[in-house]
């Protein structure tokens, strides 16, 4: 459930998410090998494939946006930062929320990047988006983020774990 709140914003999808990926993790049971990858890793992939399939079959309808010229500096400089411990430093449901003021693409980039420590290359695959536009939503979403923290008077201990 964890997994798929960082990516969906209401709790009918969420739970939708999660029986999917139930599904699909006693249909592939048979298949597991317990040598090669730990289960709840081996599990967490199921999750967050299931919703990156659920992000791609609703590509018709999901939000449009118009993109803007963006430093290639600035869009460098905040890609060096290491976001590896954000879900570390944030309560769930804090971090729930704030990640939900984020439009879906932007969410959905920065949950692969940032949390689930996936390269750009690889998220540009599986949302079948360019590395350049995987940068530039987690741009996006980084300066989202920032504006979202100075709007709730946050503490500095979260805008440092955001890297913001």
């Amino acid at each position: 459930m964890s997994i798929g709140f960082r990516y969906e914003k209401n709790e009918q999808d969420v739970a939708s998410l999660v029986n999917a990926s139930f599904f699909k993790i006693l249909k592939s049971l048979k298949s597991y090998s317990a040598g090669q990858i730990p289960f709840d890793l081996w599990i967490r992939r199921i999750m967050i494939n299931t919703v990156i399939d659920h992000y791609r079959s609703n590509k018709r309808i999901r939000e449009q946006y118009d993109f803007v010229e963006i430093d290639l500096k600035e869009v460098k400089e905040s890609l060096s930062i290491n976001e590896s411990h954000i879900y570390d430093r944030f309560e769930k449901p804090e971090l729930y929320d704030l990640l939900h003021c984020l439009p879906n693409v932007a969410l959905q980039v920065f949950n692969l990047y940032a949390i689930d420590g996936y390269s750009h290359k690889e998220i540009a695959t599986m949302l079948e988006i360019s590395e350049n536009t995987s940068k530039a939503h987690l741009f996006k979403a980084r300066k989202k983020l920032q504006k979202e923290l100075a709007k709730r008077n946050s503490s500095s201990q979260y805008q440092i774990a955001v890297g913001l």
